[in-house]
């Protein structure tokens, strides 16, 4: 599913869980894609509940949620 985000010619992506059951070799593969896209003027927004999975570097802002309500932002 993650793969079929990337044939279309938007410039942006949303996507929910985007490494979720992947083995840490495609999870870096799929980061690697979504910081190339970035990279080249696309925009990625995704949900996670494990922040951690994703490399410095990847994340340029970080929204925290509780309850269904914006918590704060980094």
């Amino acid at each position: 599913v993650v793969a079929q985000a990337f044939l279309g010619r938007g410039r942006l992506l949303l996507l929910d869980e985007p490494t979720a059951n992947l083995d840490a070799n495609t999870s870096e593969q799929v980061q690697e894609e979504l910081r190339q896209f970035a990279v080249d003027g696309g925009s990625v927004i995704f949900s996670s509940h494990i922040a951690v999975d994703f490399e410095e570097g990847l994340i340029t802002r970080h929204v925290v949620m509780k309850g269904g309500a914006i918590e704060r932002i980094i």
